[in-house]
């Protein structure tokens, strides 16, 4: 996992009066709103005697403990003990990591890493508030690293293979191709021809982008498009998100209403009966430079990743996090002049 980053936890409207309780970034967290509104994110575990937060209630503006009754506020310190009264004050070490929470794009954002006086934005492919009216969403909870569905997504010339069922005359050969990267935000265009010398305007085309640490967006057809978040349980498990966007109709029940059924059949099809029993397959369990791929032309955009991955990782061990500059040369890949 990259540190110092901005990461999806959960859809927005998930957490309301009660405590959500969840594992993410290989923790277990408690999430919980305040009198406020604003959702506020704790580690999931009491430090008096271990019970788990997220089983307890929203009280006084905080959240208490279902074990004795401890009263912990956002910044994770205890504010009552009942046994001691009200007239005591709280005992030293009393206190709960506590993590900072950004609500933005329907999804609660956590920081995974050291705290700072001002943080980042937010990473996001905004889209017209026309079409967020009639757009559907889904989530759930998969048993592989959470690379491999950026690398997966990264990857065009996957399709005629894996999906070949879903459109069974697109080519296998890709041209045009254009990977770039500009330390920011990694974008991919990739038509699939059958032979070349069908022209750029036959191809099946993708056009693909990817921001750090694990949002991806694609359009898969004028009016198709999706916003995917990939968000490690743990080293093994991984939360995924989508947003599917569709403008075929803009109606705003009609269009959810078909928004869903395009991105549920998407879910079944592409993504749980195609993509995921082929990349569960793939060792390592953990995708890096390391694990000895042989990267071909169209694996640009996953070079890109996988690169860039490891230098912030590397650079946030190293306490500081250079910036790559667009014109830094990546290495010439097999079969690249």
């Amino acid at each position: 996992m990259i540190p110092n980053e901005w990461y999806a936890v959960l859809e927005s409207h998930r957490v309301r009066r009660d405590p959500v309780g969840l594992k993410r970034l290989g923790q277990d967290i408690v999430l919980w709103r305040q009198s406020s509104g604003n959702v506020a994110c704790l580690i999931d575990r009491c430090p008096h005697r271990g019970a788990k937060l997220s089983v307890g209630r929203v009280a006084q503006g905080c959240i208490e403990c279902p074990y004795h009754g401890f009263l912990f506020d956002a910044g994770g310190a205890c504010r009552y003990v009942p046994a001691n009264g009200a007239d005591r004050p709280v005992p030293k070490g009393l206190h709960v990591d506590s993590w900072p929470v950004r609500e933005e794009h329907g999804l609660i954002w956590v920081w995974w890493g050291e705290s700072r006086s001002e943080y980042p934005p937010v990473p996001w492919f905004p889209q017209p508030a026309s079409d967020e009216a009639h757009a559907a969403e889904s989530s759930g909870v998969y048993n592989f690293h959470y690379a491999r569905a950026i690398e997966n997504a990264l990857d065009a010339h996957h399709f005629p293979f894996i999906h070949g069922s879903i459109s069974p005359n697109v080519g296998t050969l890709i041209d045009p191709f254009k990977a770039e990267f500009d330390g920011e935000t990694i974008r991919v265009v990739a038509g699939l021809k059958r032979s070349r010398s069908e022209s750029d305007e036959e191809a099946v085309l993708f056009n693909m982008a990817f921001k750090f640490p694990n949002v991806f967006f694609v359009r898969l057809h004028d009016k198709i498009r999706l916003i995917q978040v990939t968000t490690p349980v743990d080293d093994k498990s991984t939360w995924a998100y989508v947003r599917y966007y569709q403008t075929f109709v803009s109606v705003p029940v009609l269009g959810r209403i078909l928004s869903r059924f395009l991105m549920v059949g998407d879910a079944k099809l592409a993504q749980e009966l195609q993509d995921v029993p082929v990349f569960q397959t793939q060792t390592p369990h953990k995708p890096g430079l390391d694990c000895g791929y042989k990267f071909i032309v169209a694996d640009r955009g996953i070079y890109y990743y996988l690169t860039e991955r490891q230098r912030r990782i590397d650079a946030a061990k190293a306490k500081k996090l250079p910036v790559l500059q667009p014109s830094d040369e990546a290495p010439a890949l097999p079969g690249e002049a």
